[in-house]
C-alpha cells in the first residue's frame, strides 16, 4: 500500500480544505518542485512555506525521478502522436492564447521545444525559465510526469480539481477514479472546515503515526470494494452503509475517549479536595493523606487509553476531537 501523495499540477499547494485532509490522511505530502526554489523559497506562497517550514509537505524534484526512466521524453512525445490528441485543435486554442505556463527545469528543454515545433507552446526570451504551453497539454504533460514521479517513487499522484487533469485521450483512468472514490469518503467523513494551527498538526501526526497507518489501510480496503462492485447504484449503497457504520464507531470511540479523560480530571479534583478537608477536621497528618491519596490519584492517572485507540477508525476520531470546530 502507498503511503505518500504528489500533488499536481501547481508548485504551490491549494489553500483549501483538500490540502489539510491529505495531509491528515497521508504519511507525506509531495509537491513538483524546479531546484531553483528550494535555493529561493520566497518564490512559493506564504501557505506554502509555512507547510515546508514544518515538514508537512516536500519537495521533489523532477530530475531525481525522471532521470531513471530511459525513454521519458518519448514516452510524451509518443502519447500526444496519437489521432486522439487532436493537435489541430490545440494549436486554435495556443493562437486563441488559452495557455498554462510550464518551468524548463520540471521537464528540460528538448521536450518543450518540442512542442514549440509543434506551434502548441513558446519561450519567451524576456522569461527563459518558462515555457508557455497550450492549456490541455500543460495538464497533460504535468499528468504524465505525476505519474512518472509516481511509479518511480511510491507516490500517488492526486489534484484537488477535475479542472486540473486532460482527459481528452484515452488513458487508464483507474487510479483517476480511485483518486476521486477515497476522497469522495473523506469528504463525507471530515465535512466540515479545518484550518489548523500547523505546528500543532505536525505534533498530531507523529503521535498517532500508528492509527493513522490502521485507519489509511481500512479505506483503502473500503475504496477497493467499493471499486468491485459493477453498478453505480450497488457503489453508492455500500458506500452509505459503510460511511454510517464507520460514523458509528466513531462516536463510540470518542464518547469513550472523553468519558476516560473526564474520569481522570474528575478524580483528581474531588480527592485533592477530600484529602484536604479530611486532614483539617479530624486532626490527621495532611502529609500522610495526602501521600495515600495521590498515590491513589497517580494510579488512575496512568488509564490505558490504548484499548480505545485499537480500535477501527480511533485516527478518525482523534482528528474529531482535536480539529473539529
Amino acid at each position: 500500500m502507498n503511503d505518500n501523495l504528489l500533488y499536481f499540477p501547481y508548485i504551490n499547494i491549494p489553500k483549501n480544505n483538500w490540502t489539510i485532509k491529505s495531509l491528515l490522511y497521508w504519511d507525506n505530502v509531495g509537491i513538483i518542485v524546479p531546484p531553483d526554489f528550494a535555493e529561493n523559497p520566497n518564490q512559493f506562497d506564504k501557505k506554502t512555506r509555512d507547510l515546508l517550514k514544518t515538514d508537512l509537505i516536500q519537495q521533489i524534484f523532477p530530475y531525481d525521478y525522471t532521470s531513471k526512466v530511459k525513454n521519458f521524453d518519448n514516452g510524451f512525445l509518443k502519447l500526444i502522436n496519437q489521432t486522439e490528441f487532436h493537435l489541430t485543435e490545440r494549436q486554435e486554442d495556443f493562437r486563441n492564447g488559452k495557455t498554462s505556463k510550464i518551468h524548463v527545469r520540471k521537464f528540460g528543454e528538448e521536450m518543450l521545444d518540442k512542442l514549440v515545433e509543434l506551434k502548441i507552446a513558446i519561450r519567451l526570451p524576456v522569461d527563459w525559465q518558462w515555457y508557455y504551453v497550450e492549456s490541455r497539454t500543460a495538464r497533460l504533460i504535468m499528468l504524465y510526469l505525476a505519474t512518472v514521479i509516481g511509479k518511480s517513487g511510491d507516490y500517488t499522484p492526486a489534484t484537488d480539481k477535475l479542472k486540473n487533469l486532460d482527459l481528452s485521450i484515452n488513458q487508464n483512468g483507474i487510479e483517476l477514479r480511485r483518486n476521486s472514490l477515497r476522497q469522495n469518503i473523506l469528504d463525507d467523513l471530515i465535512p466540515y472546515p479545518i484550518d489548523p494551527d500547523l505546528t500543532e498538526l505536525r505534533r498530531f501526526k507523529d503521535k498517532y503515526h500508528e492509527e493513522l497507518k490502521s485507519f489509511r489501510i481500512l479505506i483503502e480496503q473500503t475504496t477497493l470494494t467499493i471499486e468491485s462492485f459493477n453498478k453505480k447504484k450497488i457503489q453508492e449503497e455500500f458506500k452509505l452503509l459503510k460511511i454510517a457504520e464507520i460514523n458509528d464507531k466513531r462516536e463510540k470511540i470518542l464518547s469513550d475517549l472523553n468519558q476516560s479523560r473526564f474520569g481522570q480530571i474528575t478524580f483528581g479534583t474531588i480527592f485533592g479536595l477530600i484529602g484536604a478537608a479530611v486532614g483539617f477536621s479530624q486532626g490527621n497528618s495532611p502529609l500522610g493523606i495526602f501521600s495515600l491519596l495521590n498515590a491513589v490519584h497517580s494510579a488512575f492517572q496512568g488509564f490505558d487509553n490504548s484499548e480505545i485507540l485499537s480500535r477501527d477508525y480511533s485516527y478518525l476520531a482523534l482528528v474529531d476531537k482535536k480539529f473539529k470546530q
